[in-house]
């Protein structure tokens, strides 16, 4: 199989995070972080998030669910993914690589010193490697969600949480996350993982009945 047919952005294998995130983490984070990337290859165009289950990409990564856990944590702290993982392991969670991710060398490093890389861009090996435009925190779509949050989760602010508000206000309709909000304010424990999987869910019950009707007869 060739560089241009792996499904992977290979840069990143020449990134220095392989070592970074197993040195700075422990060994199998990069596993874990390779495996996000290679179903976010497979599933979407563009960069953007996958759903698995914690107990699923434990498996397909070799080790046991708690050890997963920890290991997405250390790569969220690591600041190469954005994650919403629920209490259960069986339960889809959503996990989204940062573009670009922190890596020990960037992109352009790389190219320099593996001119071939250059060549493969045309078939998405530079994927994550140029950072998107930034998102102003005081956008209102953004600032509207962020107050949702201190009224109906807590006063609990930081730069991760920030990153994941950021993320459902991208993501989804304000409607469908102003009614979740204020529904999470009647769960036992709101989280704003709960709140993600619910609008993962509703999001795609409503995208369904439209599929169905433009399916040819």
């Amino acid at each position: 199989m060739t560089p241009s047919h792996a499904g992977f952005p290979t840069w990143l294998e020449w990134s220095g995070l392989p070592l970074h995130l197993n040195e700075k983490i422990r060994i199998g984070a990069w596993s874990i972080f390779h495996k996000i990337v290679e179903l976010d290859c497979e599933r979407n165009r563009t960069p953007d998030a996958v759903e698995i289950s914690v107990t699923e990409l434990a498996t397909r990564c070799g080790v046991n669910a708690k050890t997963c856990r920890r290991l997405l944590d250390g790569l969220r702290k690591q600041r190469v993914i954005i994650q919403f993982v629920p209490e259960s392991d069986d339960e889809p969670a959503l996990f989204q690589v940062r573009v670009p991710p922190e890596t020990p060398i960037s992109f352009e490093e790389v190219a320099k010193a593996h001119p071939e890389l250059r060549l493969l861009e045309r078939v998405g090996n530079a994927r994550y490697a140029r950072a998107e435009t930034p998102v102003d925190p005081e956008d209102p779509s953004v600032r509207r969600v962020v107050d949702l949050y201190l009224d109906e989760i807590g006063l609990r602010m930081n730069s991760f949480i920030l990153d994941e508000l950021i993320f459902i206000a991208q993501r989804f309709p304000g409607r469908e996350i102003e009614r979740t909000f204020r529904q999470a304010r009647r769960h036992e424990r709101p989280s704003l993982a709960w709140i993600a999987r619910e609008l993962r869910r509703r999001h795609g019950q409503e995208k369904k009945p439209a599929q169905q009707r433009d399916r040819p007869r």
